[in-house]
């Protein structure tokens, strides 16, 4: 177990330490910062109506899911919940703050989510 543990932490520091030369141009991936260019989609419809759709989306969940973190916060700390009900309600506060970095992540990203479309 031991050897296992030192070969995985060898081989993850080896690629951590390895030059950004070597990884960077195998040709794996081309993937170049045009992808967040807004000026393509204004001109195709599809790729600007998937823009506007996963704003409008991103935005409205984002923004709900912070409310559900205010309102389970002030539940928190003002709120009398027994011992037992605390697990759910921290296991709650915790998914909305994902549900909530995920929807302002697809808010942020909705150029290139439009732009995977052409």
């Amino acid at each position: 177990m031991f050897k296992k543990l030192v070969a995985f932490i060898t081989i993850g520091a080896a690629s951590l330490l390895a030059p950004t030369g070597v990884l960077a141009n195998n040709g794996v991936s081309n993937i170049k910062t045009d992808i967040y260019n807004q000026s393509d989609i204004k001109s195709d419809p599809f790729a600007g109506a998937l823009y506007e759709i996963v704003r409008w989306v991103g935005g409205i969940g984002g923004i709900a899911f912070t409310l559900a973190v205010l309102v389970i916060g002030l539940v928190i700390i003002f709120g009398s919940i027994s011992a037992a009900k605390m697990r759910t309600v921290w296991i709650s506060l915790i998914s909305c703050v994902a549900g909530a970095i995920l929807f302002f992540s697809a808010y942020s990203l909705a150029p290139a989510i439009a732009n995977l479309i052409q």
